[in-house]
C-alpha cells in the first residue's frame, strides 16, 4: 500500500521531547479498552458469550485513526469561579511562562519561535445566546489552547482537526475544523474549547488535546435510493448468524496510520 506522509513542524526547542510529540492515534488507546474482554458471559443464541465494544471494529478503527496532538505545557484553569473586583463569574488561565492573568487582559505570550500563550475569544464571537455552545460554556469567554505545529500534507489532502474520537478528556471538548494544509499555508491552528469542568483543573503538559485526519479532497454528490432488500436480507441470515467474524473477514479493510 503506498504511503502518504502528513508532516507536523515545529520549533526547534520541541523537537526532541517526547512527551509532547504528535503521534499516531494507535499509540493513544486508553486503559479501559485494552483491559476490556471480548465477550461477556451471557446466554447466546450463537453458543457463546455476547459480543462487548472491543469486537466493533468500526469503533476500533475510528478509535485508531489519525493523529494526535498533544498539550505543550501545563495550563492552569480557574473555570466559573466569582471575581470579586468586576463581581461576575469570570475565567482565570495561567501558563508557566506567564503569570495569573484574567481574560480581559493580554494574556499571549510570544517567544522567538513559539507562542507558549493562551487566547481567548468572548462568547459575542459565536452570537451569545442564540449559539448553544455559548451555554455549554457556562455563557464565559472561550479559552484557546495554543497548538505549536505546523501541518503539511500532500497536494490534494486537507486536514480535519475534531475532538479525539472515543477518547477524548471528560474536561473540555475542542471545536473542530478543517484547514487546506496543502496550499502553502503554514500557520498553527489553534483550539478553541468548551469547558465542561467547573472550577480548578490543569491540562498537563502532554495531554492530549485534539485529533488530526489528513483526506482527499474529493468533490461529492447524493443520491437517495430505496433499500436493496433482498441484498440485506441474505446479508442478515448467511453471514450475521452463521459467521460471527463475516465483517471482518469478507469487508473490512486495515487501514495504517505510522
Amino acid at each position: 500500500m503506498f504511503e502518504r506522509i502528513i508532516e507536523f513542524h515545529g520549533p526547534e526547542s520541541i523537537l526532541h521531547d517526547k512527551e509532547i510529540l504528535p503521534i499516531p492515534a494507535n499509540k493513544n488507546i486508553p486503559a479501559w479498552y485494552r483491559d476490556l474482554e471480548p465477550h461477556i458471559n451471557f446466554g447466546s443464541p450463537y453458543g457463546r458469550g455476547i459480543g462487548t465494544l472491543k469486537k466493533c471494529l468500526p469503533v476500533l478503527d475510528a478509535l485508531t485513526a489519525g493523529y494526535i496532538l498533544k498539550s505543550h505545557q501545563d495550563v492552569f484553569i480557574n473555570f466559573n469561579f466569582y471575581n470579586k473586583e468586576t463581581k461576575t463569574q469570570d475565567v482565570r488561565i495561567e501558563g508557566p511562562s506567564s503569570s495569573p492573568v484574567a481574560l480581559q487582559a493580554t494574556i499571549l505570550k510570544h517567544g522567538h519561535e513559539i507562542n507558549w500563550g493562551i487566547d481567548h475569544h468572548p462568547s459575542s464571537q459565536l452570537g451569545g445566546d442564540k449559539c448553544p455552545f455559548v451555554k455549554q460554556n457556562s455563557d464565559l469567554p472561550f479559552v484557546k489552547l495554543v497548538n505549536t505545529w505546523r501541518v503539511v500534507t500532500p497536494k490534494g489532502y486537507s486536514t480535519f482537526y475534531l475532538p479525539i474520537i472515543n477518547n477524548g478528556d471528560p474536561r473540555f471538548t475542542p471545536f473542530s475544523g478543517i484547514v487546506d494544509t496543502d496550499s502553502g499555508f503554514y500557520f498553527n491552528t489553534n483550539f478553541p474549547i468548551i469547558v465542561h469542568k467547573q472550577g480548578k483543573f490543569t491540562i498537563k503538559k502532554g495531554t492530549p488535546i485534539a485529533a488530526v485526519f489528513p483526506f482527499k479532497r474529493d468533490s461529492w454528490k447524493m443520491k437517495i435510493k430505496e433499500v436493496d432488500s433482498k441484498k440485506s436480507n441474505t446479508q442478515k441470515v448467511d453471514h450475521t448468524r452463521v459467521h460471527m467474524h463475516w465483517y471482518k473477514d469478507l469487508f473490512w479493510k486495515q487501514k495504517k496510520w505510522k
